[in-house]
């Protein structure tokens, strides 16, 4: 009996082989802009188009926030709190957060209101974390409402 041209586990290693080659041919070059860069460790990050591969994505998260990308930095900041793709380390983390914070990103306000007011990878400061909560609040981040209702009533 000859076998089929084409097998179930051929196609299937054939189309994991194009998702690779489709995820590297989405971005080959450094001359891309801030955003682009964010993107395309959005997408390694998330396995969107290929494999996830957060190492990867923080290597573009950091390209895109060295440039001065909002959301690069923010999400270089994510990942280095969590060790999401890298070491964890809170220090660097507020660094990129705060960037990304002053920015106006709603998301790192938050972030640097919850590290300030728990001293995470800077020195505890209610004051300025209160600062942050409500510039994210405006912005309608519901988390920090929270916070700030929360703090309050202490």
């Amino acid at each position: 009996m000859k076998r089929p041209f084409f097998t179930v586990k051929g196609l299937l290693l054939c189309a994991a082989a194009l998702t690779l080659i489709g995820c590297s041919q989405i971005f080959q070059s450094e001359d891309e802009t801030a955003a682009q860069m964010y993107e395309f460790g959005y997408r390694l990050q998330n396995g969107i188009d290929c494999e996830p591969n957060p190492e990867e994505a923080v290597k573009w998260y950091r390209k895109a926030a060295e440039r001065g990308d909002e959301w690069g930095q923010y999400s270089l900041c994510e990942c280095l709190f969590c060790g999401e793709g890298c070491e964890k380390d809170p220090w660097e983390s507020v660094k990129w957060g705060l960037k990304s914070a002053k920015q106006g990103n709603q998301f790192a306000q938050f972030a640097m209101g919850h590290c300030l007011e728990n001293g995470i990878g800077c020195k505890r400061n209610l004051k300025e974390a209160v600062k942050w909560y409500r510039k994210s609040a405006k912005q309608g981040n519901e988390d920090a409402e929270a916070a700030l209702q929360r703090l309050e009533q202490e």
